[in-house]
């Protein structure tokens, strides 16, 4: 008998286990990637998951939610770090990717279906330490985690383009996946308001979304050459302002004494900041947008 549920599905592998194998031995090497597996489980368990089986030195368990999987991946990362600097004679890294859709649960557990397939192609484009997962489940996620777009690809079997995203667990904002977390720790704001010379527009809770570029139709128009028509946007989601670049040249973020660079990627916005379109601030950028948050 089967059953249809929609939920998340996470493949953690255990990457370069050959040669954990070759520096260590079969007997102790095969004794590392059990108990890393034992621990993966438990990680899983405690954060509402189940394993629901091993692949050689990978492992598949499902989740609830997008939120519970990232989660527990972020979990699984920082353990395993951990576990490696302290308990390991050796470095031992993850490749963790995930998925939330639409699956088939068979009676003996197991999970079958499109998003279980696309959960284990993304598993294949994570690196060592890497977090990989889909755009649509990333979205699904109750604060924004610092992101950058890896690919967009046509999976084999699927006719729908799949952005392929890393979530960047070590950032300070990563560890904070948590919405009512985020929101003690940074305040939280309704409107933002962005400014560039004469013109102003705001984004939150009246209008959700506003476009950055030197194209006509932009909320906030730009004359910069370094700047792409379609430069960036900035989104109110679910209490989180995000700035996305989707440019050639990158977009920089000044906030506090900090600045970052984007390319291709997102970044959450707390505070007020500045945003420079293609040139970084140390090259005296001549347009500016200012960025000041609303209660």
């Amino acid at each position: 008998m089967t059953t249809k549920s929609v939920l998340a599905t996470l493949f953690a592998d255990i990457a370069g286990s050959c040669g954990i194998y070759e520096s260590l031995g079969d007997e102790a090497g095969r004794n590392l990637v059990s108990r890393c597996i034992g621990d993966l489980k438990e990680i899983a368990e405690s954060h509402n998951g189940q394993m629901v089986k091993t692949i050689g030195d990978e492992i598949m368990c499902t989740f609830p939610t997008a939120q519970t999987a990232g989660e527990a991946a972020i979990a699984m990362q920082t353990h395993m770090e951990t576990f490696s600097a302290n308990e390991s004679p050796i470095t031992v890294a993850l490749r963790i990717g995930f998925h939330f859709g639409q699956v088939v649960q068979e009676a003996g557990g197991d999970v079958l279906g499109d998003s279980v397939n696309v959960a284990a192609r993304l598993v294949q484009y994570a690196k060592a330490k890497q977090i990989v997962t889909s755009w649509e489940t990333l979205e699904l996620l109750d604060v924004v985690c610092p992101n950058r777009e890896l690919d967009r690809v046509r999976l084999r079997g699927r006719e729908q383009i799949v952005t392929i995203c890393e979530i960047l667990w070590k950032h300070d904002v990563t560890t904070t996946v948590s919405a009512s977390e985020f929101t003690e720790k940074h305040g939280q704001h309704k409107q933002l308001f962005v400014q560039l010379g004469d013109q102003t527009s705001a984004v939150g809770e009246q209008k959700f979304k506003i476009t950055i570029g030197r194209d006509p139709t932009s909320d906030i128009q730009v004359r910069s050459k370094k700047a792409s028509r379609n430069h960036a946007t900035l989104e109110y989601r679910r209490g989180t302002f995000v700035l996305s670049d989707i440019s050639t040249n990158a977009t920089y973020l000044r906030q506090g004494l900090e600045e970052t660079r984007l390319h291709r990627e997102q970044m959450p916005i707390f505070g007020s900041g500045q945003i420079s379109l293609g040139v970084p601030f140390d090259k005296d950028p001549e347009e500016i947008i200012e960025l000041t948050p609303s209660p």
